[in-house]
């Protein structure tokens, strides 16, 4: 996650440096293109198996939502100091913290309640005519832009339990520059042979940022990688200070201190509890049946093991099917599914009598206990194309969704 800090640093940098004199969709036109021709040697090596898909509609929104956000992403860094486009998109986590309780039912509590309050504060802080913000426009295009990237992680909740992250990043480049190419054509402006090269680079350098920052989700668990996130910001003052000449004021620095704050509130504690080196389920997050739904604990654990059994079947065709063995390595992602099940199986179906009685609380347990499961799996098992999580995360939101149903 430090190099993840050290390349997004890098990449607002220029697109600070070259100011907002370039069309931010001209900027993005050139920063989807040169991603695209990085991602593409690795799309072709594995014959093109990252093309494959059963979620066009949610890679569409991820695709419209992102391009959206990095115009004004680009529009709002061009525009305002590097430290303080940094502090205002750190608004992202509380915009996903929303997002997630409207979209998909999860809980919002005194937690993160607290934590929205101090994220308006913050902004609002930032904001105030004292602090003398050189554009306000460029301030909400900032906070705009964060809502955006918020929908867009959000939605990949739901891809990535059959996706790979090569599949979400070169769709998500592709289809970006469908929808980028109209606006840069209408706003063209052509760049002399540096500024292409410049333009090109911060490509290079956002496809560094997603690509370490996945790297990262892969080697530990998400609530150990969350909090290095924020490196950005004195990554930011000091690329600011450094390169660009950029001064934080003092109501600046106080409104970053609100801001992060309300960040780290919004991620809360972590998973591995000190000292501990297996992770803990959270206790906070509390799962509801629908009123009207007669669900009893033996047929959640028959549901459960349904599952389980597809998933098994799924693996044992893709073993079968040489189209998902990899030529150079002869691996086939069928063995990464089928220990990703093996995982999910070590989970005991029996807790304790007071949530054996009550089917609410033994599915919330559940689904718990696959978080649980999935973390593990990250940490001890080899999974190189993300197909063994991809099934944790198909059980789960599968049985989440015929729980919910009533089925």
């Amino acid at each position: 996650m430090v190099g993840c800090a050290a390349f997004y640093t890098a990449e607002t940098t220029l697109i600070r440096w070259i100011g907002p004199g370039w069309p931010a969709p001209v900027t993005l036109l050139w920063r989807e293109v040169s991603a695209i021709a990085l991602l593409l040697p690795f799309v072709v090596h594995q014959r093109g198996k990252p093309l494959r898909t059963r979620q066009w509609r949610w890679l569409t929104f991820r695709s419209l939502t992102g391009t959206a956000g990095l115009i004004l992403s680009i529009y709002a860094i061009a525009r305002l100091p590097l430290a303080t486009s940094t502090t205002l998109s750190f608004t992202r986590p509380l915009w996903i913290m929303v997002i997630a309780w409207l979209a998909l039912g999860e809980p919002f509590g005194t937690r993160k309640v607290v934590a929205l309050v101090l994220g308006i504060v913050g902004v609002l802080w930032i904001a105030q005519p004292a602090a003398a913000l050189p554009d306000l426009s460029a301030a909400a295009a900032s906070i705009g832009a964060a809502l955006l990237f918020a929908a867009s992680i959000v939605s990949i909740r739901f891809m990535t339990a059959t996706e790979t992250p090569l599949t979400i990043m070169f769709y998500g480049q592709v289809l970006g520059l469908a929808f980028t190419a109209p606006l840069a054509i209408w706003s063209w402006r052509a760049p002399a042979g540096f500024e292409a090269l410049i333009l090109l680079s911060v490509g290079v350098l956002g496809l560094g940022t997603m690509a370490c920052h996945v790297k990262a989700l892969q080697a530990a668990e998400a609530s150990v990688v969350g909090p290095y996130e924020y490196l950005r910001l004195p990554f930011a003052m000091l690329a600011g200070l450094v390169l660009l000449g950029e001064v934080p004021g003092w109501i600046g620095l106080v409104g970053a201190g609100v801001i992060l704050s309300a960040a780290l509130v919004a991620a809360g504690k972590g998973r591995m509890q000190a000292g501990s080196e297996e992770p803990k389920p959270e206790e906070d997050e509390e799962f509801h049946l629908p009123p009207d739904a007669d669900w009893t604990t033996r047929r959640i654990r028959a549901v459960f093991e349904e599952q389980l059994r597809a998933e098994v079947a799924l693996a044992a065709a893709h073993m079968r099917d040489p189209y998902w063995t990899d030529n150079r390595t002869g691996h086939n992602i069928g063995h990464d599914e089928l220990a990703a099940v093996r995982f999910m199986e070590s989970i005991s179906l029996e807790p304790t009598a007071e949530e054996n009685d009550d089917p609410e609380l033994y599915a919330g347990w559940i689904l718990r206990q696959l978080d649980v499961v999935a973390e593990r799996f990250r940490k001890y098992a080899p999974d190189p194309d993300g197909y063994g999580i991809a099934t944790i995360g198909t059980v789960k939101r599968n049985l989440r969704q015929i729980l919910m149903r009533g089925e």
